[in-house]
């Protein structure tokens, strides 16, 4: 063994296509002579994906199936002579799902699923007389009696999430809902996808499953013949407070407290061979390579894969990647200030869809042309992509805390509307060729992350970045665009501390941003909706309060429901979950304003009130946006 080297090393490269300038020679011979087989990739999904609850599959945190896995896991990292090979508890709300049903009395019994942290309904499920509610908004529900019915619903918009639907009939008596998404709703277009997700379960809300939309249409057909009595069965188990199973090995002799990290999340929705079994195949078979090849990496590598991706506590909004918050805050936080380098294998190996890299700015580059190096050398063979990170990945507790990284992954806007998150996640749908294609890739960052991970960091883009997305925001930036010009001239690692700590975050709509941005996004929207209003057109103005902060909910819903629900998102913004170090800025309830422009029976009487109410939350955020801006400033001249 060599550090970082290979009998390979001075090898000249093949030539399939013209390779980019900025090809890492070293790294892309030693990440050509990896063995990474087709073979080996297919035995783990398969093997993974045999783990399950029920007969849909299921492996979530704090559950028999979450634990199983992660040994999986440590036993295979074990076997390819990793060190320091381990479980690692972390906290989560556990949940776990044997089965769910549908029942029309005397006739069909429907396959049903069910949204993770969704309390059971017990093993005789619930038993009431049916009513279709449609979208189940406040408009659909003023002249229809619920109390004590199950309700059909369709998730038609995705501002109107069922936890939202399921919070409104639960006030109004309902005892279940039955949940789908018709033709033309946000997810599970697919003919015959069966659906789920992460609950954001809120309480108050009936137990709740998930049909098929074409399920949803025959029990229609039933309804239209006359009144239908339904069994509702949801054998579920929740358990707060329960433990999760984080997996962890170590490769090579560098600093423990500065390890480069390699995850994927384990934990999955139904089967789950996509998403993410193929993130785990492809970080155990590089680990099992590297190691084989009797490479020495410059860094310490620490292999991960982490539960509560997909969801791990309940009663929030925001109830994912948990398990790689507890990890990064809670169980290595030396790794926030000193960890080089994350490499997020997600969900991969679909050969209808390109490879996205997720990024931030000083790492988009450098990602880019490793694409056009694995694209000329024909790992990429369905093409390539790259945007800005997501808070749906691990990547982001990790950037929040303070870690540079990339997420890897297949992904396209029709798959996130057809099968994503469906039955139809299984083995079948994979090329494992073209996955054995990308772990190459995979590994061939991550050796040139290991070569020079102070290099690869582009600070002036994120100084142009930042004075970008600053420009007429609406308050004063010269300072800020000084402080980033001096950012410019920064290398290495340790800049980039503050930088995630301080300049990543999240907007109301969960997209990821800088901490001004929804304070001048709000206060653009309030100031159009004054415009408005002093123009006589109050339902424009109602639109535009309704684009303010989180009340894009609240034409839907009552106010009773919208205030409990603006109340909770107001408490994740203070808890010491990753929502709460996201710099996600408090925001007005403009339910009563949007309802009064509406002409809601409901709501106060339009009037001056709207105006003034208006103008103080323009000035209460002008101010919150010059404080954003200023701790901007601060933060770009610490790093």
């Amino acid at each position: 063994t060599r550090r970082y080297s290979h009998p390979m090393a001075d090898a000249r490269t093949s030539k399939s296509r013209s390779l980019p300038r900025s090809t890492d020679p070293e790294a892309l011979v030693l990440a050509e002579s990896l063995v990474l087989p087709a073979s080996r990739l297919r035995r783990i999904v398969k093997d993974i994906t045999a783990i399950g609850s029920c007969d849909l599959g299921f492996r979530v945190p704090g559950t028999p199936e979450d634990r199983a896995t992660a040994e999986y896991v440590v036993d295979a990292l074990k076997a390819a002579g990793l060190d320091d090979c381990g479980v690692e508890r972390v906290r989560v709300d556990g949940w776990r799902l044997r089965g769910a049903s549908v029942a029309l009395h005397g006739g069909r019994t429907f396959e049903a699923s069910a949204m993770g942290g969704t309390p059971g309904t017990g093993g005789k499920g619930v038993t009431a007389e049916l009513v279709d509610v449609r979208r189940g908004d406040r408009r659909a529900l003023r002249r229809l009696d619920v109390s004590g019915r199950i309700a059909l619903v369709d998730w038609e918009v995705l501002a109107y999430h069922p936890r939202l639907a399921g919070l409104e009939l639960g006030l109004r008596g309902a005892r279940g809902l039955i949940v789908n998404c018709p033709p033309g709703g946000p997810y599970y277009q697919a003919p015959d996808a069966l659906g789920t997700f992460h609950s954001q379960w809120h309480d108050g809300m009936p137990p709740f499953v998930m049909i098929r939309k074409e399920d949803a249409a025959r029990i229609r057909t039933a309804l239209a013949r006359g009144p239908q009595t339904v069994t509702l069965t949801l054998d579920a188990t929740l358990r707060r407070d329960a433990t999760g199973f984080n997996s962890i090995g170590y490769l090579g002799s560098g600093d423990p407290r500065r390890p480069i990290v390699i995850g994927a999340h384990h934990d999955c929705w139904n089967r789950g061979a996509w998403d993410n079994t193929t993130g785990v195949a492809s970080l155990i078979v590089i680990a099992e390579a590297l190691q084989q090849a009797g490479i020495e990496p410059r860094h310490r590598l620490a292999f991960s894969s982490r539960t509560g991706e997909e969801y791990g506590m309940v009663g929030s909004d925001f109830d994912w990647c948990v398990g790689a918050w507890e990890q990064i805050a809670r169980t290595h936080p030396e790794w926030g200030a000193n960890a080089p380098f994350h490499l997020c294998l997600e969900a991969s190996g679909n050969p209808r869809m390109r490879t996205i890299l997720l990024t931030p700015p000083e790492l988009a580059r450098w990602s880019r042309a490793a694409c056009r190096t694995a694209e000329a050398k024909g790992w990429l063979t369905t093409g390539w992509y790259s945007d800005v990170p997501s808070v749906g990945t691990e990547q982001w507790p990790f950037m929040i805390r303070g870690v540079p990284g990339v997420t890897a992954f297949n992904w396209e806007t029709w798959f996130s509307k057809a099968e994503y998150h469906t039955t139809f996640d299984t083995i079948s749908r994979l090329d494992f060729d073209h996955l054995a294609r990308m772990t190459r890739f995979f590994a061939y960052m991550l050796l040139m992350a290991d070569r020079d991970p102070d290099g690869i960091l582009d600070h002036r883009a994120r100084s142009a970045d930042v004075v970008r997305a600053t420009r007429d925001c609406g308050v004063p930036t010269a300072a800020l665009e000084r402080a980033a010009a001096g950012h410019a001239k920064r290398r290495g690692r340790a800049a980039w501390t503050t930088i995630g700590r301080e300049l990543c975050a999240s907007n109301a709509g969960g997209d990821t941003c800088y901490p001004h941005t929804q304070l001048a996004h709000d206060l653009k929207h309030l100031t159009a909706a004054r415009t408005a209003l002093a123009a006589g057109e109050s339902r424009r103005a109602a639109r535009q309060l309704a684009k303010v902060g989180a009340n894009f909910a609240a034409p839907y819903m009552s106010r009773d429901a919208f205030a409990r629900h603006h109340a909770r998102r107001a408490e994740d913004m203070r808890g010491p979950h990753w929502i709460g170090a996201s710099h996600l800025p408090a925001t007005p309830d403009l339910w009563e304003e949007i309802a009064a422009l509406q002409g809601d029976p409901d709501a106060r009487a339009p009037g001056a009130w709207i105006d003034r109410s208006i103008a103080r939350h323009i000035t209460s955020t002008r101010a919150g946006l010059n404080r954003a801006v200023t701790r901007m400033t601060r933060a770009l001249e610490k790093a």
